[in-house]
């Protein structure tokens, strides 16, 4: 998790890079969900009661 300069957060937020489930390719067998980063930028404002 990447967080730029001035960030705003409220409260009840959930950040997560994935959400638990795998999910794999049938033909290379290898897996087809992989979570990514999360980049919040300089400034951004979070609002409350949300998920990431």
């Amino acid at each position: 998790m990447i967080i730029g300069d001035n960030p705003m957060f409220s409260w009840d937020i959930s950040m997560q890079i994935g959400d638990g489930h795998f999910i794999f390719d049938r033909k290379s067998e290898k897996r087809a969900s992989i979570g990514k980063s999360i980049f919040i930028g300089d400034g951004f404002r979070v609002v409350e009661i949300i998920s990431l």
